[in-house]
Order: C-alpha cells, then sequence, then structure tokens
C-alpha cells in the first residue's frame, strides 16, 4: 500500500493576522452596529409610550380632582354628576339653606316672657308649711320690698301670686309680611285653693293699665279689656279680639300685659294665641317657659282671707306686728287679720 503523504497545514503568521483584518472582527463590528440601531428604536418607542402615559394620567387628574379641600369655595363643578365628588354635595344643601330659613319658626316670635307684680297683689301662698328661722326671717325682711330679688325668694321657693298673675309678653313679628294675633284664651287647670303658707303683707298704691284679662273661675276663658280697677268687679270687661286685633310688622315687637284673676281656685294655665298669617290661622302657646303661669286665691270665711286655713303664716306689711313692715310669723289658729 501506497504510502500518504503528509498534509501540511500553514498557519497564517503574525504578520499576516495583523495586516489583512479577518472576518470574525467585521462581523463583530457590524453586529455592534446593528445591535445600537435596534437599541435606539426600542428606546424611542419606551419614550413614546412614557409621554403618552404622562399625558393620559395628567388629563385623568384634571377631569377627576381627588383633592377637594383643593378647590375654591366658590367654584364652578361641571354640571355631570359622574364629574362632582362625593364629598362636595353638601354645598347642595348650603345654596338650598335660604330658601328654609327665610320663615323660621311661628310668624309670630315669642322675644321674652317676664312674671311681674302689682301692688295690688298681697303677699304670697305656698301649697306646703313654710319654717323660717329667725335668721332666715331676718335675711328677708333685709330685702326691699317689690324689687326683683324679693320676687325672687318667694318664686324661688315655690311662692305663688294670690288673686292676680300679672304676665308681660313681647311678642314680635316674624314674617316677611304683615301678621296679626286675632283671638287668645287661657288654657286653664283649676282645683282648690292653696293651704300651705301665707305671707300676707297688702300696701297701697296704684297699678299701670293692664290691656288684656282673663277671669280663671269663668266658663269664659277668652281673652278681655280690663283694667286693675275692672279686676276686683264682678265681670272684668268685654272681649278684647272682639273689636280688635293686634298687628305685627316684619321685627316689629309689641308688649303684651296680661292679667288672670281668681277669687274660687289654685289655677296652671298658659296663654293660646290664634294668628292670621296670608290667610291661614295657627295657633301658639305661651308658658313661663317649659311651665304654666300659676296663682291662686286665698282661702276665703265669712269676713275675709281665714287664716286659719293654712299650716303656716306670717304678717307684714301695714298689718305686721312689729309696725315696721317686717315679717312676723303669727299662730295661724288665733290671727285673724286685723
Amino acid at each position: 500500500m501506497p504510502k500518504r503523504k503528509p498534509v501540511r497545514i500553514n498557519r497564517p503568521s503574525k504578520s499576516h493576522t495583523e495586516s489583512k483584518p479577518g472576518r470574525g472582527l467585521a462581523r463583530r463590528l457590524g453586529l455592534i452596529s446593528t445591535t445600537s440601531i435596534v437599541e435606539q428604536v426600542v428606546a424611542g418607542l419606551l419614550i413614546c409610550v412614557i409621554v403618552g402615559a404622562v399625558g393620559v394620567v395628567a388629563r385623568l387628574t384634571l377631569d377627576h380632582p381627588t383633592d377637594v379641600a383643593l378647590q375654591p369655595p366658590t367654584s364652578q363643578l361641571p354640571p355631570s354628576s359622574s364629574s362632582v365628588p362625593s364629598t362636595v354635595e353638601p354645598a347642595s344643601t348650603t345654596t338650598q339653606a335660604p330658601s328654609t330659613t327665610r320663615d323660621p319658626g311661628p310668624p309670630v316670635r315669642i322675644s321674652s316672657v317676664t312674671l311681674e307684680r302689682s301692688d295690688l297683689q298681697e303677699g304670697w301662698v305656698f301649697p306646703h308649711r313654710v319654717d323660717l328661722s329667725s335668721r332666715e326671717l331676718k335675711a328677708l325682711n333685709k330685702i326691699r320690698r317689690y324689687s326683683p330679688q324679693y320676687d325672687s325668694w318667694f318664686r324661688s321657693r315655690g311662692g305663688v301670686d294670690p288673686f292676680l298673675s300679672i304676665v308681660k309678653v313681647v311678642v314680635e313679628g316674624n314674617r316677611d309680611n304683615l301678621v296679626r294675633i286675632i283671638g287668645m284664651r287661657a288654657i286653664k287647670h283649676c282645683q282648690a285653693p292653696l293651704t300651705g303658707t301665707v305671707f300676707s303683707d297688702p300696701a297701697a298704691g296704684a297699678d299701670d293699665s293692664i290691656m288684656i284679662g282673663f277671669d280663671l273661675d269663668s266658663n269664659d276663658i277668652n281673652a278681655r279689656i280690663a283694667t286693675p280697677e275692672s279686676m276686683f268687679q264682678q265681670s272684668i270687661g268685654r272681649g278684647y279680639f272682639g273689636s280688635k286685633t293686634i298687628s305685627l310688622k316684619p321685627k316689629e315687637q309689641q308688649v303684651l300685659q296680661v292679667l288672670a284673676r281668681t277669687r274660687k281656685h289654685y289655677c296652671e294655665y298658659r296663654l293660646q294665641m290664634t294668628v292670621l298669617d296670608r290667610g291661614k290661622t295657627f295657633t301658639e302657646v305661651v308658658g313661663n317657659g317649659k311651665e304654666p303661669f300659676r296663682v291662686t286665691s286665698y282661702v276665703m270665711g265669712a269676713n275675709g282671707v281665714d287664716i286659719s286655713r293654712y299650716k303656716a303664716a306670717y304678717f307684714g306689711g301695714v298689718i305686721s306686728p312689729t309696725h315696721d313692715s317686717a315679717y312676723v310669723r303669727v299662730d295661724p289658729t288665733n290671727s285673724p287679720i286685723p
């Protein structure tokens, strides 16, 4: 068998490789160039996507604000209900408030109610027994007669006006139009007169005219024309609202002096007014706050007040045993009023 000749592979020399760059290097350079172009294209697409997303988010933020606190109080919101945040809904209630507050409350506002006293009212009557120590009695006698502090001392302890109840009521027009009080009556509950303790303190003097009166012993509980003198007569007077009304302009005030009497009972009562407003009638009830007004008659005997019917008695004023107007405790079983 003939022998094969060995094949000799000629390797390029170092100088040959450096003088003629190989195709691998060129190929690598080509790949680097192509990759840069792709990356630039991808980067551009990413930038477009990011810019577009930012624009969409910005538009959504403008169309749908979530920070209500940044909105000005008088901002005009779009009419579409879908674009109005739910937290702004109370604003609609605020804008409607004037329509609900134009006519607040009843047609006639009761500005004030004051219990008053007169020289015609002699003393006080309590539903219970009042036992004052000498120190307490001395302190009472130091209070000036017919002063607010004097009346407050008795009322705060449950004292009740005898025979006459005088109430000053200040009424005020509470509409944009003229309103009228066209009627007034007493809502009453009466029983036997009180027999606890009597403070008898007669005094002389005159009183201002009382414009409206009630006879709580009568079945006719409507308001009447009254004067201090007529309150001591058998009949007080004719009906007050039969010939007149009380008109009130917007915000106009009128002072009413109301006098109620009883010669037979202890009565608790309130006043019921009938008011005309734009052709419609309304009723309003007036009391001493949440409580009724109170008045009691004395327990009468054949010769006047029967002191013996009371559990305790104190005499003062012109019938004071010490003749200095000071209250003195007396024995009710043996101390008729002089």
